[in-house]
């Protein structure tokens, strides 16, 4: 049975059901419990990671952690003269 409704989170925090709008447009989703229990059943659930896009981000995140640990040894070498 399938129940899946749109679903809106408004600025005090409530949830609000959205059962006309079509789940094409939908950022959230409220599912029945047989909807979540078929997926986390399943095995066939692919997640593609876009290997372009890891990389470029691994690539920032490195540069990012050496070139701080750079900077922090040039301020450490700095404060003790």
């Amino acid at each position: 049975m399938t129940v899946s409704v749109c679903a809106q989170v408004l600025t005090n925090g409530d949830i609000k059901a959205l059962p006309y709008e079509p789940l094409d447009n939908c950022s959230f989703l409220i599912l029945s419990s047989d909807e979540v229990n078929r997926m986390s059943l399943s095995k066939d659930l692919n997640f593609d990671i876009d290997a372009a896009f890891f990389t470029e981000i691994t690539g920032h995140l490195l540069l990012s952690f050496v070139s701080g640990h750079v900077l922090g040894r040039i301020l450490k070498g700095l404060g003790r003269a």
